[in-house]
Order: C-alpha cells, then structure tokens, then sequence
C-alpha cells in the first residue's frame, strides 16, 4: 500500500522560534503568535517564544482581525 514504510511528511513546519521569528519579520503577526504559542504549549519555559509572544502583546497586535491586514 502506498505510504507503509515510508517517512512520515508533515503538513506544516515544526514550530520553532525562528520560524516565528521569521513571520514576524514578514509582517506575519497573527501565524508568529500562534507559532510562538504552540513553542511555549510544548515547553513553558522557553525564553525565546515567551519574549516574541510578549512583544507582540505589548505592541496589541499579536492577533489581527485577519491574517490580510497589517
């Protein structure tokens, strides 16, 4: 059968904070926030994705209305 034994391919990146990094610096708030949100799920104590979500926090803009707007 297709697709037994063989690698197992997500449909989306691993979060990592330099993937949210990356959105942010693309204007892509709302995906960095939920990138940096996912990180911090997984292991709570990670500085990095703690300080991008709060930054984006303190500027009020860690979620727009729609992913379009900037």
């Amino acid at each position: 059968m297709a697709g037994e034994g063989g690698p197992v391919v997500s449909r989306w990146p691993a979060p990592t904070v330099t993937l949210g990094e990356l959105y942010l610096a693309q204007g892509h708030r709302r995906e960095a926030a939920e990138i940096f949100e996912q990180i911090l799920r997984a292991d709570p104590g990670n500085r990095r994705a703690r300080e991008g979500l709060e930054g984006l926090r303190r500027r009020g803009k860690g979620k727009p209305a729609a992913a379009g707007r900037r």
